[in-house]
C-alpha cells in the first residue's frame, strides 16, 4: 500500500491481504525555498492503528491511538532506532514503525485501519505547497509465528500530581514514563521521576530510585560518551518476560503537567 497525503488533513486507509512488518511515513517537510525543516513537536500529529474484521464487526484490536511522538517513544525509547527514525535527511524524514517478529497479518476479511493527520505546526516554517507525506506498508518475509501483536496503551498522569499509581494490566513487555518529548531528560523543566515501584503476579518486584533508572537507560543506549542525551525513561522492557497483573507506582520530584504520561506496551492475541 502506498498513499500520498497532505498536511492538515485526516486520512483513513484499509490494508488487506498483507503481512505488514513495517509502516513507513516518508515525510517531505519543506519551507518556501525547498529546504527540509526541523521537527517542532510530533505530538501535534495523530495516528490510529486498528485491526478490524469484516465478519465480526464488533471485534477489533487497537494497536495504538494517540500522537506520533508517543508512538515513536513507545517503540524505540533508549534505542538507536529512535535517533534513526527522527533524523533529518536531505529529502525529509523517514519515520518507520517496525513490528519486527510480530508482523500484522491481514486477510481479505481482516484489515488494518490506518488513520493519520499530519499537522503543519508539527514542523518549523513548513509550507503546504512544498510538503507531503507518503505512507507505505512493507511486507514481512515471514508470517507471525507468535500470533501476537504489540498494543500500546496510554495512561495520563494528570496536572498537579506528585504520584502515579495504577494497575497497568497483563501481558506487559514495556513501560515508559513520558516526561518531555521535546527536551532532554536532564534539561527538562517538567517534574522528573523520584522513584518507581513495579510489581506483578508471580513475585516480580522492582523498587528503584531515579539514579538506578538513569543508569539502566544509559546502558540500554550503549553510548560511551560522558554525556548521554535521554528522552523520557524506560521503566521496563523485556519481550521474553511479560508481566501479568502489573501494578505501577511512580513518585515525582515535583508536581506534574499534561505532558506526563505512562506508555504501556503489551503483546496480545488479536481479537482476544
Amino acid at each position: 500500500m502506498v498513499e500520498v497525503q497532505n498536511f492538515n488533513q485526516s486520512y483513513t486507509h484499509k490494508v488487506r491481504q498483507e503481512t505488514i512488518k513495517q509502516i513507513l511515513f516518508d515525510v517531505d517537510a519543506k519551507n518556501s525555498s525547498g529546504s527540509v525543516v526541523n521537527i517542532s513537536d510530533l505530538s501535534r500529529c495523530t495516528i490510529d492503528l486498528t485491526l478490524r474484521s469484516d465478519i465480526h464487526s464488533n471485534l477489533s484490536t487497537t494497536i495504538y491511538s494517540g500522537n506520533f511522538a508517543d508512538l515513536v517513544t513507545a517503540m524505540y525509547c533508549q534505542s538507536t532506532m529512535y535517533t534513526v527514525t527522527l533524523t533529518q535527511r536531505p529529502d525529509g524524514y523517514k519515520i518507520a514503525i517496525q513490528f519486527d517478529d510480530y508482523p500484522i497479518e491481514t486477510t481479505e476479511n481482516v484489515y488494518l485501519e490506518i488513520k493519520t493527520n499530519f499537522q503543519q505546526s508539527a514542523f518549523s516554517s513548513l509550507v503546504l505547497a512544498q510538503s507531503s507525506v507518503s505512507v507505505e506498508t512493507i511486507p514481512s518475509e515471514i508470517p507471525n509465528f507468535h500470533n501476537l501483536v504489540p498494543v500500546i496503551d496510554t495512561f495520563f498522569v494528570g496536572n498537579n500530581a506528585n504520584r502515579f499509581e495504577e494497575n497497568i494490566g497483563s501481558d506487559v513487555v514495556g513501560v515508559i514514563a513520558v516526561i518531555d518529548n521535546t527536551n532532554d531528560y536532564s534539561m527538562t523543566p517538567n517534574a522528573k521521576v523520584q522513584s518507581c515501584e513495579l510489581t506483578s503476579y508471580g513475585g516480580y518486584n522492582k523498587s528503584v530510585s531515579e539514579n538506578v533508572l538513569l543508569a539502566e537507560n544509559i546502558q540500554m543506549l550503549g553510548i560511551v560518551e560522558s554525556y548521554v542525551m535521554l528522552k523520557n525513561l524506560v521503566l521496563y522492557r523485556n519481550v521474553n518476560a511479560p508481566l501479568d497483573d502489573a501494578k505501577l507506582k511512580i513518585a515525582y520530584q515535583s508536581t506534574t503537567t499534561t505532558a506526563h504520561r505512562v506508555l504501556v506496551v503489551r503483546l496480545v492475541q488479536p481479537f482476544a
